[in-house]
């Protein structure tokens, strides 16, 4: 994508002057970080290196303190693609380094890596507990929407499951008049997806903007029948202020499905996220939409969500949340109307290395309300799952990191076509283009 040359030229106006004022925006950040930062800075902002480094010699640094401050002198000389690496040394040396991620993705604004640049302003606007630090990143953030008003990902994922179609180890279900046989029995593959993924937005105000949100994601396993692809269009205005980001808009998803079973929804999506204190943020995301099936019509009806997400910043390399979430089903045909419940807990760390893990349980319950054919009572499902995350910033070939997750669910019914237990991975490298 072309840049206008202004922009750049205010980015590298304001990185001189962010230097030459070490009471600016990132050394004052810095200068915490050991007793001689704000002399070695000043002496790097000046030219005076020989100095710098001497300054540094006497206040005995860590490895990753070394460097920091040599990257710091490769960005002060423009050698942008040196100090981006040795930033992301830092990084793996110490995921904790905050002024180190700080000044990466200023320095990645610096080289016009805007897409990489936004990832990791977003990412310290969750992890760093100074506020005024965080308005900066809004500042930098805007800078990088006025510049790049469009945009396009894309992504290949491996998905093995043990269990792509749902079904049960179960051979008889106990109805009212009889039993009856069950032919269902769980069908392991590995599927292929290719997902393209692109936006287009407006700024109308430093705070506020229009999205347009499109997508065409499509599946593939031996067995064709459970070939799928999907498209996706929504628009929403976005709007942000000191403590909290909101969002509305409107949505449309539709299905193809080998099998013949296509799908589609029509719906309006509602999220905030707010800063409850410099580490707690609670997220909040409701939808509701109406889905339509041609080849099932008694599947149509509505179906509305609401998700509470809570995460505590416990350091910038640690975080814990805690959710909780319901969805209601109001399809045409009552035994297929439900309410879901489900809490869930997580944790994500960085490792020195580069390594990042996470780790989420859940639990849920659904209850359905009309009463299931061939039976005297509603269906009652209960889960629960695994899944985690894992991927290492080091591993990284043309743009393309590769990332892996993997979950186990568990599903307990009463209606024995529903019990079963699936385990599935996703392998993805993705890439903005």
């Amino acid at each position: 994508m072309h840049h206008n040359d202004l922009p750049n030229c205010i980015l590298r106006g304001f990185l001189l002057s962010a230097i030459i004022m070490v009471g600016g925006l990132f050394m004052p950040a810095i200068a915490i970080a050991a007793p001689d930062t704000a002399q070695i800075s000043k002496l790097l902002s000046q030219g005076k290196f020989d100095e710098a480094q001497a300054a540094l010699d006497k206040s005995s640094p860590t490895q990753a303190d070394r460097i920091f401050f040599h990257a710091l002198a490769m960005k002060i000389t423009g050698n942008l693609a040196q100090a981006i690496e040795e930033f992301r040394e830092v990084l793996r040396i110490d995921p904790q380094y905050i002024n180190a991620r700080r000044e990466l993705a200023h320095t990645l604004l610096m080289a016009d890596e805007l897409d990489v640049a936004a990832f990791h302003f977003n990412e310290l606007m969750d992890i760093d507990q100074n506020p005024r630090m965080r308005a900066g990143y809004r500042q930098f953030l805007n800078i990088i929407e006025q510049n790049k008003p469009y945009g396009i990902s894309g992504s290949f994922s491996l998905l093995p499951s043990t269990n792509i179609n749902s079904g049960t180890t179960n051979v008889i279900f106990v109805t009212d008049i009889g039993p009856v046989a069950i032919d269902s029995p769980p069908q392991s593959g590995v599927g292929a997806q290719i997902a393209l993924n692109g936006f287009f937005r407006k700024k109308i105000s430093q705070r506020s903007q229009f999205m347009l949100n499109w997508g065409v994601t499509t599946i593939n396993y031996e067995n064709t029948d459970y070939n799928s692809v999907t498209g996706n269009l929504s628009l929403a205005f976005h709007r942000s202020s000191q403590h909290s980001n909101w969002s509305i808009g409107p949505y449309y998803r539709q299905t193809w499905k080998e099998d013949g079973n296509d799908s589609s929804a029509t719906g309006v999506r509602f999220s905030i996220s707010h800063r409850l204190s410099d580490s707690n943020q609670l997220t909040v995301s409701l939808n509701s939409e109406y889905q339509t099936n041609p080849a099932k019509p008694y599947q149509d009806g509505y179906s509305s969500g609401a998700q509470f997400n809570l995460r505590h910043q416990i350091n910038p390399a640690l975080s814990v949340t805690a959710g909780l979430s319901g969805r209601w089903n109001r399809s045409r045909a009552a035994h297929l109307q439900y309410n879901d419940t489900k809490i869930s807990v997580g944790v994500s760390k960085a490792w020195e290395g580069g390594l990042h893990t996470s780790l989420g349980l859940n639990y849920g319950d659904r209850p359905y309300i009309g009463v299931f054919p061939a039976l005297s009572v509603a269906r009652h499902d209960s889960y629960y799952g695994v899944n985690f995350e894992i991927y290492n910033s080091t591993i990284n070939y043309m743009g393309f990191t590769p990332r892996l997750s993997c979950s186990y669910t568990e599903n307990w019914s009463n209606v024995a076509f529903f019990d079963y237990e699936v385990t599935s991975c996703q392998a993805t490298i993705s890439r903005n283009f």
